[in-house]
């Protein structure tokens, strides 16, 4: 079997960051930031938003035990409503 030089991949093209049909970036929706799940004596929960991802860091007498990147899915609403872009407390 040969290779026809006409059916070649084509030239690898310049990333465009945006498509046609998107004129300009979307803005924010939440803003980055630290903001509690909940409290209890000593330990702390926190959504930590950073450019778009979501952490959650639990954390014990001022140090991080545990964290791991979460989808926004995984969060109280209550976090979510505080991390509202331009939200106002």
């Amino acid at each position: 079997m040969s290779v026809d030089p006409s059916r070649r991949r084509r030239e690898a093209q310049p990333w465009k960051p945006l498509a046609p049909e998107r004129l300009r970036p979307l803005a924010p929706v939440y803003d980055n930031g630290c903001f509690v799940i909940s409290e209890a004596g000593e330990a702390t929960t926190w959504a930590v938003h950073h450019n778009g991802r979501w952490g959650i860091v639990y954390e014990c007498s001022g140090v991080q035990i545990l964290s791991a990147w979460v989808t926004e899915q995984d969060l109280p609403l209550h976090v979510l409503a505080e991390a509202l872009h331009g939200d106002e407390q």
